[in-house]
């Protein structure tokens, strides 16, 4: 489409100039060919920077929730740092509905060789720290799947990990 508008543009011109050369004054002719191509020049620079503008509001819009953390188990001491990108954690809102670019996190407990669903641990806070119960979690190796999820709890795709974790008594 912008290929056809600047072959318009520049017939536009070329039929302005021969016309006003045919009128005799060269000239006056070759200013406002000038005038005419600037003009549309312009134009064109500045549909090229709201199409960029555009596309930068996508991307951010759009950007992939992702985190890195610090995950540990000393003893039944567990401590879970983390840092979110394209995401805030919102304590207010845990359990409710759902708002974009916002949730919190989620550690699902599989101990090996053990039937049945995982144990979840919900993360309200960037620096997280939790007395493991012996009950819940009886000593053991687990594999733990830590994720991003939404106020409502669902998974924010594409956000898991897998650690593998012993827990002692």
């Amino acid at each position: 489409m912008k290929k056809f508008k600047m072959k318009t543009v520049l017939a536009s011109v070329v039929i302005a100039s021969v016309a006003l050369t045919a009128c005799g004054n060269e000239e006056e002719a070759a200013t406002e060919v000038v005038a005419e191509v600037d003009a549309q020049e312009e134009a064109k620079a500045e549909e090229e920077v709201e199409e960029v503008e555009e596309v930068e509001e996508e991307e951010v819009e759009g950007a992939q929730a992702d985190f890195t953390y610090d995950f540990n188990i000393d003893g039944r001491t567990l401590t879970f740092d983390w840092e979110p990108t394209n995401f805030e954690l919102s304590v207010d809102n845990y359990g409710l509905e759902n708002v974009d670019g916002e949730g919190h996190a989620h550690l699902w407990f599989k101990q090996e060789g053990e039937e049945g669903p995982a144990t979840r641990v919900g993360i309200n806070d960037y620096n997280f720290t939790k007395e493991l119960d012996s009950e819940e979690f009886p000593a053991g190796t687990y594999e733990v799947e830590i994720e991003l999820a939404e106020n409502n709890h669902a998974p924010i795709e594409g956000t898991q990990t897998t650690v593998t974790v012993v827990i002692e008594d």
